[in-house]
Formats: structure tokens, sequence, C-alpha cells
């Protein structure tokens, strides 16, 4: 199948009735597949994703059209999905996604929360306020400078 294909087949699997906290709705989805905006498509179709649980089938059809597009994270993200759509962990709501999940500290871009970290250092995982489990730090990097005008 091709991306289109994919992203209508994941589209059909998305009840009428969800939409996002900011309204979003499977007809959202269809406007941009009609115009093909696939990018912004997909992108709604894993927010309505994260409203309730999708079957197994959506969720692999994202993440084969996210590697078509070659969205390494979005792919990654909807990989983690299946996942978990084959193997419940107790978790009643959906996992918000990945760019949301933070470490440790309480203000995640605040570079001062982070110089304490240390290759193999198990530090907590928060998904907001609550503890979302723990992790080893495997490799820590400076921030990337960037050139001056």
């Amino acid at each position: 199948m091709d991306v289109p294909e994919l992203l209508e087949a994941a589209s059909l699997l998305v009840p009428a009735e969800i939409a996002t906290e900011n309204d979003i709705t499977i007809n959202d989805v269809w406007d941009y597949l009609a115009h093909d905006e696939w990018e912004v498509a997909l992108g709604l179709l894993e927010e309505l994703g994260d409203v309730r649980p999708l079957p197994l089938d959506f969720w692999e059809s994202l993440a084969a059209a996210a590697g078509q597009m070659r969205l390494e994270k979005s792919a990654a993200w909807c990989h983690w999905r299946c996942y978990e759509s084959r193997t419940p962990v107790g978790r009643v709501h959906p996992r918000p996604g990945a760019r949301r999940a933070f470490l440790g500290a309480t203000c995640p871009l605040d570079p001062s929360q982070w110089r304490h970290l240390q290759p193999g250092q198990t530090t907590t995982m928060h998904e907001d306020r609550t503890i979302g489990g723990t992790a080893v730090v495997l490799e820590v990097q400076g921030p990337t400078a960037t050139p001056a005008p």
C-alpha cells in the first residue's frame, strides 16, 4: 500500500464521535488527505489515537505510512503504540506522545535541571506529575552551539 492508502485505512478505524482536546475530528483528517497533506494527516491521526485506544491495525497503518514518509520519530512512536496494543500493561489511557515524556526534572526545558545526569544513572520518568517509570541514562550530550550570524 502507498502512503495515502495507509492513511485512509487508518482513518476508517477512527470512530466519528471522538475528538481531541482541540476539537480535531476525523473530518479534519479527511480534509488534509483530500489535499495530499499526508504529514499533517498523520499527525492528526496520532492525536486522535491518544483520545482512546484504537485497534492494532490503526497503529500498524500509521507506522507503515510514517516509515514510507521517512518520519523516523513518528514511525517509532506508532511502533510503540503497536506494542502497547498487543501487550496491555495495565494502562487505562494511552501514554502521551514521545515528544511529551520527560525525565526527572520539574522544568525539562531548563538546561540547569539536566546538568546532574551522568551515564549509568537511573532517573525517574514523568508523563505529567505522576511517575511513569524509570530510565537509565545511556549518554549525555551538551547543547549544540548555534553559529553566530
